[in-house]
């Protein structure tokens, strides 16, 4: 029994180095902010362009998209054909390989864009300054619109205390 220590002990020193390395050559994860230059949807990649602080200048790094890549656009989940060229994004993901055999695969990609607000259409005689619509045009029980009705009582005079009444003479 000594005998099979002495000789597994020797290999087993040997296969932990091994072991540590391939820790060494996990992947490393990174995230990136930048603008959308290329999108290749049919070989599912996209080229960012960005500014690297520890270079000191504008790169560009393609990455790929995968059927596990988060797209979310506005917090939507989304798809790479939703997303467009000159989109600021956010893309975290983890660099595989060494040297110039890297490879980039998006883990997570984030898009935040501008929201518009929708309006109804306005309609004839809306006052957008005031954000209010014109009265209906339609008659009323009376046969007048509204716009008639201004100003007026429903016999047709001027409601009293209005300068434009004629003075009552008692």
């Amino acid at each position: 029994m000594a005998r099979l220590l002495n000789a597994a002990l020797p290999i087993l020193l040997l296969c932990l180095p091994a072991g540590c390395r391939e820790e060494e050559t996990a992947p490393k994860h990174r995230t990136v902010e930048g603008i959308i230059e290329r999108i290749d949807a049919d070989n599912a990649q996209v080229t960012l362009r960005f500014y690297s602080d520890k270079r000191q200048v504008e790169r560009m790094v393609t990455g790929t998209v995968t059927p596990e890549t988060e797209i979310m656009i506005n917090g939507v989940l989304s798809s790479l054909d939703e997303l467009r060229i000159g989109e600021r994004v956010t893309v975290a993901g983890r660099v595989q390989g060494h040297g110039g055999d890297q490879e980039v695969i998006a883990v997570k990609v984030v898009v935040e864009r501008a929201r518009t607000i929708r309006r109804q259409a306005a309609t004839p005689g809306d006052d957008p300054a005031a954000g209010t619509p014109a009265r209906s045009p339609e008659p009323t029980a009376d046969g007048a619109g509204d716009a008639d009705r201004k100003g007026t009582s429903p016999e047709g005079a001027a409601p009293p205390g209005d300068p434009a009444a004629p003075e009552s003479q008692s």
